[in-house]
């Protein structure tokens, strides 16, 4: 269920529901409500995290397989389910998000990384198909840790993001756009120092971060063909009791081009609980 404050009515009410096959041949299947969002870890300009709030429920089927060398996840989620006649498109979107770990051991972790996402807006059965979408992002990257402690670890990471529209009729009128993403991030006891860069040209992510966009509904109607930016957050976590976590988020993004600076400040209270198992018992 989500309700927000200053609207009196409930936003939406879903069922969830997961079926969860284990260890198949070191896989796991899952099927219905998938691992999704934040679970995902894609990279900001594929993947929004704001998502956990405003699409938090995927559905569909997916495949993880955990591993020290090699882990990996491959989903798709039936987004917009058509009927016979309906008037809107359905929308699918598939993605998937590898890692190759030649160096994984107590101190330090080195990986290769390759994810992308397909969003895939069409129809067979509606009224009107059109407009028929298909957009690519891609991203390829190198990811490495130093634990410090258990307590106190430094990260760092530089990725190519790639993007492609091979629409009927252009979404953005943007046919192709690159991005890159340098990343350094500190975490020491319940505290994050983030920085990051971006670079990019013409740089589209359906199911990313707007704020990476060089057209997006951040900076609509004004198209931004080259971007760079500089990013600096703050994050401080910390757990209540045995099951509620607060977290807050400071960030500063400073836009080289246009000369402005956007300040944000997130807040989130998570509450965890859990049951013993029990079993059902049918007559």
């Amino acid at each position: 269920m989500r309700y927000d404050f200053g609207n009196p009515e409930i936003r939406s009410i879903e069922p969830y529901f997961k079926f969860t096959y284990e260890d198949v041949l070191k896989h796991n299947i899952i099927f219905g409500s998938l691992d999704g969002t934040l679970q995902h870890r894609m990279i900001e300009p594929l993947y929004d995290y704001e998502k956990a709030i405003t699409d938090r429920f995927e559905q569909g089927l997916q495949i993880t397989k955990p591993g020290k060398v090699l882990d990996y996840d491959i989903w798709i989620d039936w987004h917009d389910m058509i009927y016979e006649n309906d008037p809107k498109n359905e929308k699918f979107v598939a993605g998937y998000n590898f890692y190759f770990n030649p160096v994984n051991n107590e101190t330090d972790k080195l990986s290769l990384n390759a994810q992308g996402i397909t969003v895939h807006s069409a129809g067979e059965i509606d009224k009107n198909s059109a407009p028929n979408s298909v957009e690519y992002n891609f991203a390829y990257g190198l990811e490495y840790t130093h634990r410090f402690s258990d307590k106190t670890d430094l990260f760092m990471s530089g990725h190519v993001a790639l993007y492609e529209d091979q629409s009927d009729n252009l979404v953005n009128g943007v046919i192709d756009g690159v991005g890159h993403l340098g990343v350094l991030r500190l975490t020491h006891h319940d505290y994050q120092f983030v920085l990051n860069y971006w670079d990019s040209y013409q740089y589209q992510g359906p199911w990313g971060e707007q704020l990476y966009h060089s057209l997006g509904n951040k900076n609509w109607p004004s198209a931004l063909d080259f971007r760079k930016m500089l990013g600096a957050r703050v994050g401080y976590e910390v757990t209540i009791g045995k099951s509620l976590v607060f977290l807050n988020r400071l960030g500063f993004n400073y836009n080289v081009h246009s000369v402005t600076l956007d300040v944000t400040m997130e807040n989130y209270l998570r509450w965890h609980f859990t049951t013993g198992k029990r079993e059902v018992k049918l007559d």
